[in-house]
């Protein structure tokens, strides 16, 4: 896909930290970040995750996709919208 050395991309990551002073940072750190925000930022299913990042099972895929409290509460206003809560009926059919 790229055409670039992994040499060459090491040494750009490490002179990019090192003009940044960031010290504790590391390359995987950014595919950690790309699989994890496409989740709970974006609401990327794990499925696509896994082929953007090239994973061979899910189950790598979910290490990444960590989910904090709020990315899921779209999904639970989702059902309080689609049930009325007082009495179990379905709205908005």
């Amino acid at each position: 896909m790229f055409d670039i050395d992994a040499s060459e991309l090491r040494y750009a990551w490490d002179r990019t930290r090192e003009e940044a002073k960031v010290e504790d940072a590391h390359f995987h750190d950014c595919r950690h970040m790309f699989n994890s925000r496409l989740v709970q930022l974006q609401g990327v299913d794990l499925y696509t995750v896994k082929t953007l990042a090239g994973h061979e099972s899910i189950k790598i895929t979910e290490r990444y996709a960590h989910h904090c409290p709020s990315s899921l509460r779209p999904s639970v206003k989702a059902l309080d919208d689609y049930y009325n809560t007082t009495t179990a009926e379905v709205v908005n059919v």
